[in-house]
């Protein structure tokens, strides 16, 4: 029985970087130990510089001395979208059992596997805000570009 699951969701928490065995992380990679909504553990690799995001949101939080989670969205572009969310103390109790059940068993007790859900979730509002500004950001980089572009076109079919 393999140590954690293959799959890799489209959504998961994630908990700490780890090296499983000697493992060498391939070039500009981190892999990190997630939960996914029902409460499977994986791990997963990430590039270096989603990894320094998600380590440059933290530090923000940690200076705000807010508590929090972080979320990894794969929405299949380019950009992969790591969101920190903010967590009440019910979650952070809840994180530190995971994380330690995740360490020592390699599996989440039935009692814990709700949270990663409640989590995750927390995530979905900030995640489709920021969808909606990037199509905004898209919208107008694409219509003042494009704009700009054909300005500069000749016309074709006019005689000189």
């Amino acid at each position: 029985m393999p140590l954690f699951h293959q799959n890799r969701p489209n959504h998961s928490l994630l908990l700490m970087p780890v090296r499983l065995g000697n493992e060498r992380w391939p070039k500009n990679k981190v892999r990190l130990l997630s939960c996914d909504a029902e409460g499977n553990l994986f791990t997963q690799l990430l590039g270096r510089s989603t990894y320094h995001r998600i380590i440059k949101e933290t530090q923000q939080m940690e200076a705000s001395q807010n508590d929090f989670a972080t979320i990894y969205w794969d929405t299949g572009t380019s950009r992969p979208t790591p969101l920190v969310v903010k967590i009440g103390e019910n979650e952070i109790w809840a994180l530190n059992h995971i994380l330690e059940h995740a360490l020592r068993d390699a599996i989440i007790p039935d009692v814990l596997r709700t949270y990663p859900e409640e989590i995750i979730k927390l995530g979905d509002s900030k995640r489709r805000e920021l969808l909606i500004e990037k199509t905004r950001d898209t919208h107008k980089t694409t219509s003042s570009t494009s704009s700009k572009v054909l300005n500069r076109l000749p016309y074709y079919g006019v005689n000189p």
